[in-house]
């Protein structure tokens, strides 16, 4: 019997939530019909029962433990679903996919401005090719046709 360590064990939840993550966006792209607040609901009521059935069966409590932060998380996690889902139904796909992954570099910046964490030069340089392949992705012109990317950009802030 083959033994799967808890590394590998990552290794697949990862794959098959950037999986899902991929399913999910062609989905809403796919659904033109719909207005983006419809698909909004929807996916936020399915992540509540899913959350509602995690909570019931660990015998947690469903008031959490700091009622300011799980508003203020509850809000902006809509918020970025929601700019996320508008800007995959006002952009190409991929471009509207490739600004949202942009998170984990507002996390980066946000860390070294409120939490004082270093960051080191490759970090900068990451950071800095990250803002500069958005930038050629984009092809940003001063009009009206750039607020989807700007919306594409703050779903993943």
């Amino acid at each position: 019997m083959i033994k799967i360590t808890n590394r590998q064990k990552g290794i697949m939840l990862m794959l098959l939530s950037a999986l899902c993550f991929a399913i999910m966006a062609s989905f809403v792209k796919s659904l033109d019909n719909y207005p983006v607040t419809e698909k909004v609901f929807f996916r936020n009521f399915l992540s509540l029962l899913v959350s509602i059935f995690i909570i019931v069966k660990s015998g947690n409590s469903f008031k959490g433990n700091n009622k300011k932060f799980l508003l203020l998380r509850s809000t902006t996690g809509m918020l970025g679903i929601a700019f996320y889902f508008y800007a995959i139904s006002h952009l190409p796909l991929a471009d509207a996919v490739i600004m949202n992954n942009m998170s984990p570099f507002f996390v980066a910046i946000l860390s070294f401005l409120i939490l004082k964490e270093k960051i080191t030069k490759s970090q900068i340089g990451a950071l800095f090719i990250a803002i500069i392949g958005v930038i050629f992705i984009t092809r940003p012109t001063l009009d009206i046709t750039i607020i989807p990317a700007l919306v594409g950009i703050l779903s993943a802030f």
